[in-house]
């Protein structure tokens, strides 16, 4: 009798367990978490939810290149997007072709292969820098969508959430994703999304196991819809900054729940906006525009403290310290960007340094194609990473320049690489400044 009742309970124990396993599995996908961005060393797009493109570290005083990965993809990162460094060294880069995550080596620790092609013929798509939680958790967002206008009603998306070991612990698929997710200061998501017309933009903003926390419609805009985003945080609230090409949008929502707000500040007619940034004294916003119209305005009230014309078209974020802004542009020749006539006719963009009164101290030749953003270390240098190419058969080189805070250009790397605009650069620990095209690249001093 004993024995019966033994068998029995150990059968419903195990019954129990396997319940369990069962319910584990089926929810795991949402009950892993995102912490806050934490002692990572670069763990987002422009190193932090600000933009700024800050790392408080020194960099080389002379550099050498330490090492490069094995091949990444075989189609070109863009300079709209960076790698991401752990605490620990590693880098997560994404490529139309997956999410890859590097050894502090160079050797390549795992890869994700996105599902189908980001990129196929005609049709257009994308992939975004991913972000770093500070327990580890890689998010990466991706856009597909078909060559069948009217845009973006056919687009597509999915914003990914690994282990740092390369396990997939969830995946948000409502929305196509036009940013890199921003993660705040309690863990929470925020990117835009396509609000499925065209102009039509969404503020999309998740807990970190995914679920969906507030989905906010932005003001319509008359072109591309909205691409660029910056989030501060402050105790009760936390603020959005986003920009289309003819307004800047700060939308407010309150932590209890409460109705969000919106506040718009009409900026004039212009293309499309490349960067938008937050400045901490003082307390402002900086708009960057492609015809290269930087403005700053007040982070409360948006009114437009001042702005200036930069000569020539920017193309990528700006990087910004307590002391200037730092801008890339490219000069117009007759009213039209150099080399527009020809994408071979490679010409010399100009780093600017300004200041936060609007003052340009100084504007520093590049000699090749930025198409980048500039990366900055704690002592005013600035990294910037740009290519060459003599015609479309021959062997194109990547370089990395460093610049002092009085323009003078300190050092000049130059690496061959393939037909691949490299990203924009990262600072490590320790200074190295890391970028990829279709290899994962280390620059910094050289080992004795």
């Amino acid at each position: 009798m004993n024995y019966w009742k033994i068998l029995a309970a150990l059968i419903l124990v195990l019954v129990a367990v396997w319940a369990v396993c069962l319910f584990w599995n089926r929810t795991r996908g949402h009950s892993q978490t995102v912490a806050l961005a934490g002692s990572a060393a670069w763990p987002m797009f422009r190193a932090d939810c600000g933009n700024t493109g800050f790392a408080a570290v020194r960099g080389p005083d002379s550099a050498v290149l330490l090492w490069r990965s094995d091949e990444l993809s075989n189609y070109p990162a863009s300079g709209d997007v960076s790698p991401v460094i752990d605490s620990d060294g590693t880098l997560y880069c994404s490529c139309t072709e997956g999410l890859y995550a590097i050894r502090p080596d160079g050797s390549i620790a795992w890869q994700f292969k996105f599902p189908g092609k980001l990129l196929q013929g005609h049709d257009r798509g994308g992939v975004y820098s991913p972000a770093i939680g500070s327990d580890g958790t890689v998010l990466v967002a991706t856009r597909t969508f078909v060559s069948d206008f009217p845009w973006p009603q056919r687009c597509g998306g999915r914003l990914y959430a690994f282990s740092p070991q390369g396990r997939r612990l969830w995946t948000y698929r409502k929305g196509a994703p036009l940013t890199s997710p921003l993660i705040d200061q309690e863990g929470r998501i925020c990117l835009l999304t396509s609000g499925g017309s065209y102009g039509v933009t969404d503020l999309t903003v998740l807990s970190p196991s995914g679920r969906l926390v507030r989905k906010l419609a932005m003001p319509e805009t008359e072109s591309w819809g909205l691409s660029a985003i910056a989030l501060k945080q402050h105790a009760d609230n936390t603020r959005v900054y986003c920009a289309s090409d003819r307004a800047v949008h700060m939308l407010e929502f309150p932590h209890s729940g409460e109705e969000a707000t919106v506040l718009s500040q009409a900026l004039g007619t212009h293309s499309w906006v490349p960067g938008v940034a937050i400045g901490v004294e003082p307390d402002v916003v900086y708009v960057l525009m492609n015809d290269g119209t930087l403005y700053q305005l007040d982070a409360d009230s948006l009114a437009v403290n001042w702005r200036r014309q930069l000569d020539g078209n920017a193309r990528a974020n700006p990087a910004l310290t307590g002391d200037a802004l730092y801008v890339i542009t490219k000069p117009q020749v007759n009213g039209a960007s150099a080399g527009a006539s020809g994408f071979w006719e490679h010409t010399p963009h100009i780093l600017h340094r300004v200041t936060h009164t609007g003052e340009v101290v100084w504007s520093v030749s590049i000699p090749c194609e930025v198409p980048t953003a500039p990366a900055v270390d704690r002592g005013g240098r600035v990294y910037v990473t740009g290519f060459t190419a003599d015609t479309p058969g021959s062997k194109w080189s990547s370089h990395v320049y460093c610049v002092l805070p009085d323009g003078q250009v300190a050092w000049h790397v130059r690496v061959p690489s393939s037909p691949c605009s490299p990203s924009s650069p990262v600072l490590g620990k320790g200074g190295t400044i890391y970028f990829y095209s279709d290899r994962v690249y280390a620059v910094g001093r050289a080992v004795p």
